[in-house]
């Protein structure tokens, strides 16, 4: 209902994307969490930016997908990436 009354691109509709993703990553299914962590990415960073700490949260969920999927370069570029959006903000 989010995405219809707020729109595609609002925060609101990254939240969701965002617990959807837990979701998915809590019944094991790694390639539908990472899915649903990238398209709440990809809204937070284009809606908030790339220091808004929700978008550092996103950021920090997509890279966890991603090392489950194996794929841990990019999974440390994410993590690291999300971390230095929070020390930012200290």
């Amino acid at each position: 209902m989010t995405r219809r009354t707020l729109g595609d691109r609002h925060p609101h509709t990254a939240t969701n994307y965002n617990n959807l993703g837990v979701l998915y990553r809590a019944r094991g299914d790694a390639a539908a969490a990472r899915a649903h962590f990238q398209s709440a990415y990809d809204i937070s960073t284009a809606a908030l930016g790339h220091e808004h700490p929700d978008t550092a949260t996103a950021c920090a969920n997509l890279g966890a997908a991603v090392a489950a999927e194996g794929r841990l370069q990019e999974a440390e570029a994410l993590l690291r990436r999300g971390r230095e959006v929070r020390g930012a903000g200290r």
